[in-house]
């Protein structure tokens, strides 16, 4: 049987993000593309993922008209990420509104590759 993975926070998936890009920042896109697709409950420590009722009450937060501006929206998302990760942020983005996920990733890429993440 393959050993575990170390589970980490959310801080510590920024800077293990950070160090993959900046060996393959020509793979930025692939690298951040298939980590928002791994499961939060396999990445992150217990505490670190909301309940499904915070996900329920952070899609409908996203819904709400002050959000339909699409920098607000991306604002939130990333201080979702902030306390909850990447990958969880992605999920939240993902069923509140596909483009905003787009939007999302897209903004992940260009920060790491100018590796602006501290």
């Amino acid at each position: 049987m393959e050993p575990q993975p170390e589970k980490i926070t959310p801080q510590q998936e920024m800077s293990q993000l950070k160090e993959q890009v900046s060996a393959s920042p020509e793979r930025a896109k692939d690298i951040i593309s298939s980590h928002l697709e791994r499961k939060s409950g396999e990445v992150y420590q217990t505490g670190f993922s909301p309940s499904p009722k915070m996900f329920a009450e952070l899609e409908q937060q996203l819904l709400d008209p002050h959000f339909r501006e699409k920098e607000k929206a991306v604002e939130k998302i990333f201080a979702i990420a902030e306390n909850h990760g990447l990958i969880n942020a992605a999920k939240v983005a993902r069923k509140a509104d596909p483009a905003l996920l787009d939007e999302f990733h897209d903004r992940l890429v260009k920060l790491f590759r100018e590796n602006e993440v501290d």
